[in-house]
């Protein structure tokens, strides 16, 4: 693709078809659950846990390289049918 560097985080025990197809190419894949490497094979894997908000501010302060061109995608998926 455009060879950019990117990382993914898999809060799923399973893994969806989204993420099994970017993990290949990712350099790094979050996962929120251990159970979840088994079904990324031949990715670089780091369990994580998932994101918990511990206070009662919504905001979130994130410490970025503004130099840097960041784009962050997030996705709900509720109910899929196939």
């Amino acid at each position: 693709m455009l060879k950019i560097p990117y990382v993914l985080h898999e809060q799923n025990s399973y893994p969806g078809v989204v993420t099994k197809f970017f993990s290949k190419n990712a350099k790094a894949v979050f996962l929120g659950f251990k159970d979840a490497e088994k079904y990324l094979n031949k990715t670089n894997t780091i369990f994580s846990g998932n994101p918990v908000l511990l206070h009662k501010s919504k905001s979130i302060n994130i410490n970025m390289n503004n130099d840097l061109r960041t784009l962050l995608v997030l996705v709900e998926v509720k109910d899929l049918n196939f």
